[in-house]
This record gives C-alpha cells, structure tokens and sequence, in this order.
C-alpha cells in the first residue's frame, strides 16, 4: 500500500498538471468539474493520501492527468458524453488484454490456516492516548474540534479492524493499512428511486437536470433551457424580481411575461400573464392620442371636447358612413360614377337647388345672384309671417308696405308715403280664393267651378279703404299647366250672381307635363265688390287637360 500511494498525487496536483496541458475545466471550481466525471463514470473515485504530514486528502494515479487530456480532446472535437465513455472503455479494455498474464492452474495447493490475531485491548489504550498527544502538538495549527472529530473518526473506523483483523501466515500477503481516515469527499450513488421520509439537509449544495415538487397527484418542475455556462438566479425574500447574474430578471408579485417584442410596436396581452406584439406600431416621439378623463378620445388634441377629437385632416381610403337620417356615407354624397349610389340631377348657375327625388337635385324656385334673392313661384305661408315692414317693390316707386295678414291667407298693404304718380297701381290686399287645397285638373268641355264663392260682406271686411283720387279694380294671379294647343285656348268665367258673366281666355301652352304650372295675370277688371260671384274654367277639347294649382284675387288702386 505503501508503495502505491507514493505513485497518488493530490487533487490539486491533478488540476495543475491538466492545465498545464490546456484542459479546460470551464469557469467555475474544477474540483466540480472531476466531482461530475467521477458521476458519470468517465473517472474513478479518489483514493486518499496524507501529503507532508498533513491530513488525508483526496488524490489519484498520476495516469488520471493523462485521462482528463483525452476527455478534453475528445470533448473539444465535438464528441458527447456517452461516445467518449464508450471509447475510453474500450481502449481500457485492449489495454487489459495486453497486460494480461495467464498463470497456470496449481495442482497441488498447501491451505494455510489462518488465525486470528488476539491483542488485548487493555495494552492498546496508551498506545491511542500517545498517538493523540503527538497529533495534538504537530498539528496545532489546525483546529481542535475538527482534529478530535478526524481521530475519533479514525478510531471508530478502524477499531474492528484493529481487534478483529485476520493476520496472514506468509508476509508476502499482502497487508491492509492499521489506520484508515474517512473521506471529506463522500459520494453517494442511487440507481433507483429512493423515498426518504423526513427532511434532507445538505451542507453544500444539491446537483441535479431538473427539481421536481409533487404535491397531490400533480408535478411542478423546475428546469431551465440549455445553459451556456454558469449561472445564479438570485430570489427575493417576500417579492419583487429574480435576477440573473447576467442581469435579466424576471417578477414574482404578479408581473407579466415577455418573450421580448419588436421595436416601435405597442404591446398586448396575449394570455393571462403573457405579453407580446400589438398590431399597432408607434414612431411619434411625443404624446399623440388622450383619452380625457370623461372617455372622450382626442388625436392632436390634448384636452378633446367631443367622443372623437382630431386636429387636422381626416384621410380615409374606403367610405365613411352614419347612422343619422337613416344611414348616410360619404360616397353617395359624392357625384354619380359608373356603379352608381350618388348624387344625380343638374342645375342652373345662381339657383339654390331643391330634392327632386330620393337621389336627385334640381332648380327650385329660388336663385341669388350676388344679395337679391328672387323668387319665381308663389311664396306660401303657413304659419304667422312676423315683420316691422314688407315691401314690394314696383317699376315706378320703392314698393308697396304689407300692413296686415291673417290666417286665411289675406292680406292687405298700404301705399308707401308721399306723393304717387298718375297710373300707379298700388296694391291694397292679396285674397287666396282656390277652393282646393292641392291641385285640381279638369277636362271639362263645358264650365266648372274652381274658386270659393266671393261675396260682397267677405270683400267688404277684408279689402282696405279706397285712397282718394284713384280707381278700385281688381286682378287674377292664377297658377296653372295644360296640354293645349298653343293655337287654342282656355276659357275663364266670373259668373255673378245678378250682372252677366265676365269671360277672358289664356292660350293654350301644349306642355308636356302639368306638374308644375305657370303663373298667368288677369288685370284691369272692375265691379268685382258689387256682387256675389265665382270663377269657373273650361278647354276646347275634351282630349286636353288642364290643372290649376292656385288662384289669388288682387286688389289694387290705380291713381287717377
């Protein structure tokens, strides 16, 4: 035994040799490094030794120097664990058969007996007492405690071998060692699933791929991906994060997870405690969007006042549409293209346009040019007209006052002030007399009756005092269409009650359609206040057609 220790180097030794040959043993502690070849089975435990009067300690053949330089190599050429223990083992094996020696079978053996050597215990003791002085003074320097617990050790171990120990009769046997230290470096391999019931305390620390916590039926694993080198993951006591000693950390009071994200994209989660990319990617450098605190939501606009506010201009690809009025968007406001769903109609400059049906424009009645606004058709009324003064205007004076309006239509003005030409017709009153309420059409050949019947009381209570030095004379604004011949024409009735009738004609104006009539003027006519009357109409020919739509009696005095 003697001599093969003094072939054992230290452990220390081992790791200096190796580096000197440029293994590498990584950058934690290499001792760790030949703790996890001993695992694997790549080398072979340490043996122990005393080196210059010290303690035991862990040592191996000097040849183990040799065996972590092929592992290095083999490692450094890419090869795994399981190839390079396959190798090595094989190469140990024709190693063996090359060394092997064949001996010869005896046929003839001489069994010695043994016997077992009987010392007394008694003498032994001063021996132990002396040896425990002598370490005590040489090993001073140590401490005490772990001095004592390596000598008990030592003696415990070894007193049954001591008392018990078989003595071979030849000395060419080999011996066994009297005293033998225990290990500081125990390992311990378990090849089987082992149970242990109650705690386990280790001092150092525990090795192993992966931790695994059952509790109920269920597993909770703790692993890691692959590790490049090293790592500490340092927990915090209650919470906050756990940092890696490169310097990435991770919470542990409710904060969420990210596998990282790409830049300039705003975030969302993506499970319960997950983050990842949004569809939303964000240059600006400033703030942008609010939402104030009432919800409203405001682009540009750092106080917005309405549900969405924005500064600027609104730039939209496809159609912008509404709920309101039954549901609009913006293209069928636009003109009428190849597929349809816009605006249609045409109009003339200057007139202020009216829906001619659902999806048409047209001219109204109404056109501005510069700040007159004219109106070509009847003004209807139907509600209270509230006014300090109206004036219509006539080609000889600045136009006639409107004094007075009543529901029924009526209505009646005054002359404007200062001195009236001779011939001037000022208007006095306005008297709706169409006896229907929307259009009436006729093809009557003989006549019928298109107006209230007018009495003298009505006109008396409704028309205003005569002015002095004129003539009282009255006219019909009719408003109507026809179909007849412009060589033809209709024919028109006032038919008093007690003076015969008073006949005039309007030519025939042949249009093709009568929705909309035409304003014609019936003037210069007299004794309309005398006596009870009504106007009636008829046409030529019962092919033609025509179709009034208002008649205004007009009471007017002409200046003398």
């Amino acid at each position: 035994m003697n001599g093969e220790n003094e072939k054992l180097i230290s452990i220390d030794e081992v790791i200096e040799r190796a580096k000197r040959l440029g293994v590498d043993f990584g950058k934690g502690d290499p001792r760790n490094r030949l703790r996890y070849y001993v695992k694997i089975g790549l080398l072979p435990h340490a043996k122990r030794k005393a080196f210059k009067n010290k303690f035991p300690e862990g040592a191996y053949p000097e040849e183990i120097v040799w065996k972590l330089f092929e592992i290095d190599r083999m490692i450094k050429a890419g090869k795994g664990i399981l190839q390079i223990k396959r190798e090595l083992e094989e190469k140990e094996k024709k190693e063996k058969e090359k060394e092997r020696v064949f001996v010869l079978p005896k046929f003839e053996e001489k069994i010695i007996p043994k016997r077992k050597l009987r010392i007394p215990f008694v003498k032994l003791l001063p021996i132990f007492f002396a040896t425990f002085i002598l370490f005590f003074f040489l090993n001073i320097k140590f401490n005490f405690q772990k001095s004592i617990s390596y000598f008990l050790a030592a003696i415990m171990t070894n007193f049954k071998k001591l008392v018990q120990a078989p003595v071979p009769a030849t000395p060419e046997l080999e011996r066994k060692e009297t005293f033998e230290f225990p290990e500081t470096e125990p390992y311990l391999t378990i090849n089987a699933e082992t149970a242990i019931k109650g705690s386990l305390n280790v001092r150092d620390s525990v090795t192993s791929p992966s931790f695994v916590i059952k509790r109920e039926t269920y597993n909770a694993t703790l692993a890691t991906a692959p590790l490049t080198a090293d790592r500490t993951y340092t927990f915090p006591d209650q919470s906050g994060i756990v940092c890696l000693s490169t310097g990435n950390c991770v919470g542990l009071a409710g904060e969420v997870l990210s596998p990282g994200g790409t830049p300039n994209r705003l975030a969302k989660f993506i499970g319960g405690r997950r983050i990842g990319d949004s569809s939303i990617q964000d240059f600006f450098t400033g703030v942008l969007i609010t939402i104030s605190s009432g919800g409203n939501v405001g682009i540009g606009i750092d106080n917005p006042l309405y549900p969405l506010h924005v500064r600027g201009r609104i730039q939209a690809t496809g159609d912008i549409c509404t709920d309101l009025g039954g549901g609009k968007c913006l293209s069928q406001l636009a003109p009428p293209v190849a597929i349809g769903r816009g605006i249609g109609g045409s109009g003339t400059t200057n007139y202020i346009p009216i829906w001619t049906s659902a999806t048409t424009l047209g001219n109204s009645i109404l056109s501005q040019i510069g700040s007159t606004l004219t109106l070509t058709g009847n003004m209807n009324i139907a509600g209270l007209l509230t006014t300090s003064a109206l004036r219509i205007a006539t080609t000889t004076h600045a136009g006639y006052i409107l004094v007075a309006a009543d529901d029924q239509g009526n209505i009646t003005f005054a002359p404007p002030p200062g001195a009236i030409p001779s011939g001037t017709k000022l208007l006095r009153a306005s008297i709706p007399i169409f006896k229907y309420p929307t259009p009436a059409q006729t093809t009557s050949t003989s006549f019928v009756s298109i107006s209230n019947k007018i009495s003298t009381s009505t006109l008396a209570e409704i028309l205003p005092q005569q002015i002095e030095n004129s003539q009282r004379k009255f006219a019909l604004l009719i408003k109507f269409a026809d179909n007849i011949p412009q060589d033809a024409s209709s024919t028109w009735r006032i038919e008093f009650e007690n003076n015969p009738p008073y006949d005039f004609e309007f030519q025939g104006q042949n249009l093709p359609s009568l929705d909309s009539g035409i304003l014609h003027l019936k003037d210069g006519i007299e004794n309309l206040a005398s006596d009870n009357w009504t106007l009636k109409v008829e046409v030529p020919s019962s092919e033609n057609a025509i179709r009034i739509f208002n008649i205004y009696l007009l009471c007017y005095d002409q200046i003398l």
